[in-house]
């Protein structure tokens, strides 16, 4: 699941305002948190999603519910404008959309007892493996030790 930045931005920005500020007794520190707030505020409508990303997202999920729909003997799948046409806004309304028509396709597949059924929830559920395995690749090691303890931990920078 991917939120839109905006909403991403706001939460970081409420959460630091309500949650963070009003905890922080060092008056160096506090002006650093309300810097950070100020940062966000002016870059959050100049960033967006990467679009060869979602771009690649898109083309596989049409891919997959093609082959999807022919392992179930279906109509094939029309998707409309192609994405390579198509902004990161655009992108991840189709990414949605898609999503929902995978949904539909397991719950298709699943009430089916054949082997083509099988065939196609097992490409499916592959699919959701795959996925939840390239959004764990993004993640960062998270630094618990300085969460809990107040501990400093090594900093490293972030990778390109």
């Amino acid at each position: 699941m991917s939120f839109s930045l905006t909403r991403l931005f706001e939460g970081v920005i409420a959460t630091l305002r309500i949650d963070v500020i009003p905890h922080i007794g060092d008056a160096f520190a506090r002006g650093q948190a309300v810097g950070v707030i100020d940062l966000i505020g002016n870059i959050a409508g100049r960033v967006e999603w990467a679009r060869d990303p979602l771009l690649q997202v898109v083309q596989e999920r049409r891919r997959l519910l093609t082959r999807v729909a022919a392992d179930l003997c279906e109509r094939a799948p029309e998707f409309g404008q192609a994405p390579e046409t198509l902004g990161s806004t655009e992108l991840i309304a189709e990414r949605a959309r898609l999503d929902a028509n995978i949904c539909d396709a397991m719950a298709r597949a699943h009430a089916r007892d054949d082997a083509a059924a099988r065939g196609a929830l097992t490409l499916l559920i592959r699919h959701a493996h795959d996925e939840a395995a390239a959004a764990m690749k993004w993640m960062r090691k998270p630094q618990f030790g300085e969460m809990a303890g107040g501990k400093r931990e090594q900093a490293t920078p972030p990778t390109r």
